[in-house]
C-alpha cells in the first residue's frame, strides 16, 4: 500500500473516531502532527477533570506494545492525565466496532474519577459488598 493511502486510511479512523465522540457530547477534534512532541491524535478531551490523550490507529498488524509506549510519551507531552489507544479492527470501518486499549492503571485513574463522581460505582471506599 502506498505511503499516501496508509496515511489517508489513518485520517479516516481518526476522523470517524472524532465523529463518535462529537455525537456522544464529547468536544473532539484531530491535532495536527507536533513531531516528537506528538500529543496523540484526538485533541484531549475532559472527563471530569482527567485530560484524556486518544491515540488512533488504524493498521494491518497490531504493535500494541509500541503503541501503548507512544501513548506513554503523549501523555507526556500533552500534559494529559491518562489517555487510550482507539484501535480499528481489520474489516470494519465504524469507530464503534473499534478496540480501546490502555495499561490496567490508566483504567484505575478512569475508574476511580468516575468513583469521585458517582460513588455507588464500586472501588475504594464504595458501600457494595
Amino acid at each position: 500500500m502506498k505511503s499516501a493511502s496508509i496515511k489517508a486510511k489513518g485520517r479516516a479512523w481518526e476522523n470517524a473516531c472524532a465523529s463518535f465522540l462529537r455525537g456522544a457530547g464529547f468536544p473532539t477534534e484531530r491535532r495536527r502532527l507536533r513531531g516528537n512532541k506528538d500529543a496523540g491524535d484526538l485533541v484531549e478531551i475532559q472527563a471530569g477533570s482527567l485530560g484524556l490523550a486518544i491515540e488512533c490507529k488504524a493498521h494491518g498488524r497490531y504493535d500494541i506494545p509500541g503503541w501503548l509506549n507512544e501513548l506513554d510519551r503523549e501523555i507526556q507531552s500533552s500534559g494529559a492525565s491518562t489517555g487510550f489507544v482507539w484501535a480499528k479492527l481489520k474489516g470494519k470501518t465504524a469507530a464503534d466496532s473499534g478496540v480501546i486499549l490502555m495499561r490496567p492503571l490508566m483504567l484505575l485513574q478512569i475508574l476511580h474519577e468516575l468513583n469521585r463522581h458517582s460513588p455507588g460505582l464500586g472501588g475504594p471506599g464504595s458501600q457494595r459488598e
